[in-house]
């Protein structure tokens, strides 16, 4: 074989490439090239340089990886602020609850009441008298909490399922119960539910 005669040879094979197609042709040069995505690198590629924009499926698929970061933020905003209120809902119990052993410790024993909503109208604060609506000297509790999400609910009883008010109950002169419910959940109460608060500590 001549030199001469190699440009004629090189050349026949070429054009059939370019016939089949100049993707495949190179996918087949570069080796490593997958066929398919070579393919469809060409393809885009002229479309994007051509319309300057984003084809359909691209546009699907960035429509739906947006759909997922925002369903996945909506839903960590959300437990974030279920949280953020269970945290409030302890302290408010952890608050009364000092208020109540300090009207005991002065009074030998708990203020009476029953299913009483508290920071409703009749249970605005805690003075020397029990639970009132307005406090006067001496004080244990001169503001009453209420839940971040039912102020104006009815109260918490057993087997509740959605947030309502706390609830205050005086069983006897040494005891007393307050229900309360936790829409996520915190330590030392791990899973949402109605709880009670009492003397010794916090009962399902």
């Amino acid at each position: 074989m001549s030199k001469s005669q190699f440009p004629i040879k090189l050349k026949i094979p070429i054009t059939n490439f370019e016939h089949w197609g100049l993707g495949f042709y190179w996918s087949l040069v570069i080796g490593y090239w997958d066929f398919k995505s070579q393919i469809e690198k060409r393809i885009f590629g002229k479309w994007i340089r051509k319309n300057n924009g984003f084809t359909l499926i691209e546009s699907f698929f960035v429509m739906l990886i947006i759909t997922v970061f925002t369903s996945l933020t909506l839903g960590l905003i959300q437990k974030v602020r279920q949280e953020a209120r269970d945290v409030k809902r302890l302290a408010d119990l952890g608050q009364m609850r000092a208020a109540l052993e300090l009207y005991a410790h002065f009074k030998g024993a708990y203020p009476p009441g029953k299913y009483l909503v508290i920071g409703s109208d009749a249970a605005q604060a805690l003075d020397h008298r029990g639970w009132v609506a307005i406090p006067e000297e001496p004080l244990y509790l001169l503001q009453a909490p209420f839940d971040p999400l039912s102020k104006n609910s009815p109260p918490c009883v057993r087997g509740v399922e959605q947030p309502c008010a706390y609830s205050y109950a005086n069983a006897s002169s040494t005891d007393y119960s307050i229900r309360f419910y936790l829409e996520h959940g915190v330590p030392p109460l791990s899973a949402p539910g109605t709880y009670q608060l009492t003397p010794h500590g916090y009962r399902p």
